[in-house]
């Protein structure tokens, strides 16, 4: 049996904060790790990662630091090089656009030699017409080379979602306690078995002073983590201090607030199995929260004319279905993050959303294990990329 080598190509722009290199990196050690798959295929590979902005990608892979185009850095079996010192001639099998960043002409010029597989990586979206260009080629205006766009979701038509095999296996030995102690800096903090423990990580035009309010008022006691971003001005609105550093802890009424430092990766989806509910924006930390088997409020990247509350929708409508009968919990996840997103106003008893979806909270627990599940049944993203890309290669073994 011949073994086939082949080379993989993924391009990354960071765009705004680190959604774009988070993705990006999580996809990149997916396919250079996918070994249980490779060998089905018959195929070796290595992993390169072409990055624009390598300080901002250094908040996710902080290895960076040791870059220099004299000597190229593999972490985590992935050849990380700044798109500055690409070597054209060196062109991949498999190229990846992500988000349309866009590639260099003149390897593009290599690629249609080369009759690379090109794919365009699109953003997260459980949209109905997601499936309608999934997978579907666009002919390059004067080259001979098609692209072809290939879409993560929700359901199998789509293209699934980054889950590396261990990201429900972890939750099993994972002790909680522990890491909130170790990431506090706080050996003495005991989880109290009755006190709700949320994080947070939002987009600024969330009403956190409402979520705030609720949370003092709870009856019950609430540890909230809220890791470094641009969401510490929320603070000052709601406390009276005129700014906050890494390390404080707040405490107002029932709700007290850890403020930590930017987290890595692996920190952060411990910090998400690790809560009762979490809040999460984006992409990357959103999908991220579905794998953590948890409550979660997605917030998504805010778009003129309300174009996120129709992705929101739709997200909602597909992973948290109302079918008419026995619907309270997933109407009541429909309201929270409607309400969470300024949708629509709170209609919750005493108008209070967070009261109410706290209350039920357990239920909600016990409903999302199940939808996770469900989802995890589906082919991730890594898989169905490889599936793809052997078929337009028409590899043989």
């Amino acid at each position: 049996m011949t073994v086939k080598p082949q080379t993989w190509a993924i391009f990354c722009s960071i765009v705004d904060n680190y959604g774009d290199i988070g993705v990006c990196w999580r996809l990149a050690k997916g396919i250079a790790s996918a070994h249980d798959q490779l060998q089905k295929l018959q195929f070796q590979t290595s992993v390169t990662l072409y990055i624009d902005d390598l300080v901002s990608a250094q908040k996710i892979i902080p290895a960076l630091s040791a870059y220099s185009p004299n000597h190229p850095l593999v972490i985590d079996q992935v050849n990380i090089v700044h798109i500055q010192d690409i070597a054209h001639t060196d062109v991949a099998d498999v190229v990846i656009e992500a988000f349309a960043c866009g590639l260099p002409q003149a390897y593009l010029q290599v690629m249609e030699t080369h009759q690379s597989c090109w794919i365009v990586l699109e953003y997260l979206s459980a949209e109905d017409w997601v499936k309608d260009f999934h997978e579907k080629p666009s002919a390059h205006p004067t080259l001979a080379i098609e692209k072809y766009y290939f879409f993560p979701g929700f359901t199998s038509d789509t293209g699934g979602l980054i889950r590396e095999p261990s990201a429900l296996k972890s939750q099993d030995t994972f002790n909680a306690q522990n890491f909130l102690s170790q990431l506090v800096h706080c050996e003495g903090l005991a989880l109290n078995a009755n006190a709700i423990y949320i994080s947070l990580f939002c987009y600024h035009q969330a009403n956190i002073h409402a979520l705030f309010t609720s949370l003092a008022n709870q009856p019950k006691e609430i540890n909230l983590f809220l890791p470094y971003n641009d969401n510490l001005s929320a603070l000052t609105d709601f406390f009276t201090e005129d700014s906050y550093q890494i390390g404080e802890v707040i405490q107002k009424g029932n709700l007290r607030i850890y403020v930590l430092p930017f987290i890595s990766q692996l920190d952060y989806d411990h910090l998400l199995q690790a809560c009762d509910l979490n809040f999460v924006r984006g992409e990357d930390s959103w999908v991220r929260a579905l794998w953590a088997s948890k409550p979660c409020i997605w917030q998504p990247y805010i778009q003129a004319e309300d174009a996120h509350i129709a992705k929101l929708n739709a997200f909602l409508q597909t992973h948290y279905p109302l079918h008419g009968n026995d619907d309270a919990i997933p109407a009541l996840i429909h309201e929270a993050h409607l309400t969470w997103s300024n949708a629509q106003q709170a209609t919750s008893a005493n108008g209070d959303i967070w009261h109410t979806l706290l209350d039920q909270l357990e239920a909600i627990k016990q409903y999302q294990m199940i939808q996770t599940q469900q989802l995890a049944k589906q082919p991730d993203l890594v898989t169905q990329l490889m599936r793809f890309t052997q078929k337009k290669l028409k590899t043989t073994v």
